[in-house]
């Protein structure tokens, strides 16, 4: 999209394979729902995968979202949600309801000083020209509620792959999968899902606070980088891989993918002149937006 080759493509997101690319190339990409968009015909995307939609603009998002979101009679999930509206129901509109971003400003503070900015630029437009207000929100255990997502996604992605597909993996993924993926115990792993709960109760409170709130992030807390050193290069000179850089890009996605909720990254401006960042809203299903 990015290029101008295609208008719409396909993602999976687990743990952000949907909103990173779409914000380190500047375009829209939509998580949605749980449930929502009918996983068929790919293999089991676990707990926390998620088929959606990346658009080189948002009305061709939505037309994605809108063909994708169709109900499936064949996957159970799909199929218990209704068909996606073609346009938004008047009916349904509240010209004098509050609207709020859900802000937790120490975990913004996680970003790249470059990126922040261009957030704070973006929320004082929104608040300013759209009547928004600003709800300092907390969002508790963040850290145990990443790792618990990451063991979570390794240890559902690690019971359904063979030994010979894993052999045909990178040196990293055999490791993430063969490590991480299989130590975990079933506590460790009731554990992770205890956590989880909490963190979807405490959404739900916060919504039932304030209404239609959108909880905002950067997508990533930093810009893409360029290609390092040759240790960066992946077996067979394909790809690259760095870990802490990996790590820093999912800073912010994981909460959306951990507890079922919908997100939406959309370009918010360009840092180091011309490097692009995407700004996440992190919302309930049946938020609608102005």
């Amino acid at each position: 999209m990015a290029a101008g080759l295609v208008p719409i493509a396909v993602g999976v997101d687990g743990g952000g394979s949907i909103r990173i690319p779409s914000s380190f190339c500047g375009v829209y990409g939509l998580k949605p729902s749980h449930g929502r968009v009918s996983g068929r015909p790919s293999h089991n995307l676990g707990s926390v995968g998620v088929n959606g939609p990346i658009a080189g603009s948002i009305d061709d998002l939505a037309l994605a979202y809108r063909i994708m979101a169709q109900p499936d009679e064949l996957d159970r999930k799909s199929a218990l949600f209704p068909s996606p509206p073609v346009k938004a129901d008047p009916s349904l509109q509240k010209a004098s309801h509050k609207k709020y971003l859900g802000i937790y400003r120490p975990w913004i503070t996680r970003s790249d000083p470059a990126v922040v900015s261009c957030f704070d630029k973006v929320v004082s437009f929104y608040t300013k020209e759209h009547g928004y207000e600003v709800i300092n929100v907390a969002l508790p255990y963040l850290p145990q509620n990443q790792k618990a997502h990451a063991l979570t996604i390794l240890s559902e992605v690690r019971s359904s792959v063979t030994p010979a597909q894993i052999g045909r993996l990178s040196y990293a993924n055999r490791i993430l999968l063969n490590v991480a993926g299989s130590r975990a115990t079933g506590q460790d792993f009731l554990a992770a899902q205890k956590l989880r709960e909490m963190l979807m109760a405490h959404l739900a409170w916060l919504w039932e606070q304030y209404p239609g709130m959108l909880v905002v992030t950067p997508t990533t807390a930093c810009s893409g980088w360029k290609v390092g050193a040759a240790s960066d290069v992946v077996q067979g000179g394909y790809g690259v891989s760095d870990g802490d850089m990996s790590l820093k890009s999912m800073e912010y996605i994981f909460v959306a993918n951990w507890t079922g909720c919908p997100a939406i990254s959309c370009p918010m401006g360009f840092v180091d002149e011309d490097v692009p960042v995407g700004i996440m809203v992190c919302f309930a299903e049946e938020t609608e937006f102005p």
